[in-house]
């Protein structure tokens, strides 16, 4: 009568016996093996001109159509029988045989046989799903991860816990229930762990719901990243049930690439005489960079004073000959005019003036270069 039971509950089976032939049949037994089910009750006729007996209750029992006597050609028989599931038992799908022996009228006995399936479970039918609001993703962003937990079944999940496991390289930075009664929080940087509440049935429309932020590091993977979550839970008859299930994004960091110019239009100069140095940072790269340091190693004078172009790209600190790009974006460019007195004591010869520069890519990856320029 039904594909579906609980354990406890009952299930109605038919059988339907057809002779097609031109002979009558006799003899006509049915072995019925519905184990790990259990036949209860009376067998009786649903249409037919036939009687059914039944040899008695267990998981397995054999009916006897018109008392072994004979079965006339082109007739029909339906008869149906309950059977309990027992309590304890597991889900699974089960399959109820029954097995057909006749003879016809010169004593040659035939057989047949037939099935059906009933899946038992205890109706609950969680599930899980998490969703990214954005999936392409660069080292440095942030990513909000909604988890939605429903229940397809009728029965209720009880202690119910959501692990999200973030994919390596992904900082957990929050975690919050957006159903009221659940409890969120990052355990560790990777791991984030909410406590349901009941998980009643038929919760399908308006699901459980929580959400995770997490952040991109720099030692993300580029490429699909898989963020897997489990759902556990225990069913009304105090097992265990869990559920998994993940979310991919894909993570892309896009390069930046410095090049670094440094001149001078004095190629001589003598002590306490002025020198403008300058120095173009450009970032020819797809991407950003940000807390640009430029160093410069002068050692035989002193940084006076300074200028930018675009204005304001890049703020200098005179006494320690250094200055700061907060941030370079894709194809663009600072240059820095710096103003040097030579010292008074500076010795005859050629020197060296480095500018050392370093930054940082968006998830947090060093970026570094150098020029090397002389001045005699």
């Amino acid at each position: 009568s039904t594909t579906m039971r609980e354990p406890g509950q009952n299930v109605t089976f038919y059988i339907e016996v057809k002779n097609t032939g031109a002979g009558d049949a006799k003899n006509i037994t049915i072995t019925d093996d519905a184990t790990p089910f259990e036949h209860i009750g009376n067998v009786s006729v649903v249409s037919g001109d036939c009687t059914v007996n039944k040899s008695g209750d267990g998981n397995i029992t054999t009916f006897w159509i018109n008392d072994n006597g004979t079965f006339n050609a082109y007739k029909t028989c339906i008869f149906k029988y309950l059977m309990k599931v027992p309590a304890n038992t597991p889900d699974g799908t089960y399959t109820n045989n029954a097995s057909l022996s006749y003879q016809d009228l010169n004593n040659t006995e035939f057989s047949k046989s037939a099935g059906t399936d009933v899946l038992v479970t205890i109706n609950l039918f969680p599930d899980v799903e998490k969703i990214a609001n954005d999936t392409s993703l660069q080292p440095g962003d942030r990513v909000n991860f909604t988890i939605n937990v429903r229940n397809y079944g009728s029965a209720t999940m009880t202690n119910g816990t959501v692990t999200d496991t973030l994919p390596p390289g992904f900082r957990c930075l929050n975690a919050s229930g957006i159903t009221n009664g659940i409890n969120c929080s990052c355990v560790n940087d990777t791991t984030a762990i909410c406590n349901l509440t009941d998980l009643v049935g038929n919760t399908i429309s308006n699901p459980l719901s929580m959400w995770v932020e997490a952040k991109v590091n720099g030692s993300a993977t580029e490429g699909s990243n898989e963020n897997n979550v489990s759902l556990n839970g225990t069913r009304p008859d105090g097992l265990p049930i869990n559920r998994t299930t993940e979310a991919k994004v894909f993570v892309n960091e896009p390069k930046p690439q410095l090049e670094i110019y440094k001149w001078t239009d004095t190629i001589k100069a003598t002590p306490n005489s002025t020198v403008i140095y300058y120095i173009l940072v450009k970032n020819t790269g797809d991407g950003d960079v940000y807390n640009l340091t430029i160093n410069d190693t002068m050692d035989f004078g002193s940084i006076t004073s300074y200028s930018t172009i675009p204005n304001g790209c890049a703020d200098c600190n005179t006494s320690t000959k250094s200055c700061n790009i907060s941030h370079l974006s894709s194809a663009g460019q600072c240059q820095i005019k710096l103003i040097a007195l030579i010292n008074e004591n500076a010795t005859d010869g050629t020197h060296n003036n480095t500018v050392n520069v370093s930054g940082f890519m968006k998830g947090g990856t060093e970026i570094n270069k150098t020029k090397l320029n002389d001045t005699e």
